[in-house]
């Protein structure tokens, strides 16, 4: 089972699923179906996305009373592992209590294709809402590529140079576009860094907090919880 994090410590045991799954934060893959153990940052709680993922999100705002839907986030995790890939956003004006039964609402649907030569995005947006924006400019953010694509078109046509670029340090392909009610983005020659993490060994031994009883008159008492059962 899950325990609670211990002061000081740097690692955690996890239980994961099948599949392959992808630190948000370092891009560092692992095998699913096992116990692993993750890196565990006292700045950061571990958070790992499942290979072929989409994960929506916004630019960084103080309040969600600023939130503006005009700029959208896509992080996209392909995986040669993943042949197919899709998921659906829901979005309204924020505020509207019945939003959902008066039809006011809009829905973005992300489906992802992988393939050896080419890896298409296909993104089609349904519905509308008081409110919403006229055009949505959209930030595909690619993860683990190991070096920039070939090409990358939209809808069928070369994308301009000024509408992607690679950043080999976060090995992040981003495309970036005016999305209309769908667009389809290719990216021929995409190389994925999908290697799993080899020091992965979940840790045996985890110490538990201290409580009021492991000081006392006769000494120190600290306690570990025992892994190595639940270990394979």
């Amino acid at each position: 089972g899950q325990h609670a994090r211990q002061p000081g410590q740097r690692r955690r045991n996890v239980e994961l699923p099948a599949g392959s799954w992808i630190d948000f934060y370092t891009n560092q893959t692992y095998k699913g179906g096992r116990s692993a153990g993750v890196p565990a940052p006292l700045a950061r709680t571990p958070l790992l996305v499942k290979a072929g993922s989409f994960v929506p999100t916004t630019p960084y705002r103080p309040s969600t009373a600023q939130y503006h839907p005009d700029t959208l986030l896509l992080r996209y995790y392909p995986d040669p592992r993943v042949t197919e890939s899709e998921f659906t956003m829901y979005e309204d004006d924020g505020h509207s209590a019945q939003a959902l039964a008066k039809k006011e609402y809009e829905t973005l649907t992300m489906r992802g294709f992988w393939g050896r030569d080419q890896t298409d995005v296909l993104l089609s947006s349904d519905g509308d809402y008081p409110g919403q924006p006229v055009f949505r400019l959209l930030k595909l953010l690619v993860q683990r590529v190991a070096a920039p694509p070939t090409a990358v078109l939209l809808d069928g046509q070369l994308a301009p140079a000024e509408g992607w670029s690679y950043n080999a340090e976060r090995r992040e392909l981003d495309i970036h576009f005016l999305m209309n009610a769908g667009t389809a983005v290719s990216i021929r020659g995409l190389k994925i860094d999908a290697d799993y993490r080899r020091d992965d060994t979940p840790d045996a031994l985890t110490l538990e907090a201290p409580d009021d009883r492991s000081f006392g008159p006769g000494g120190t008492t600290l306690h570990y919880t025992n892994h190595a059962a639940a270990i394979p």
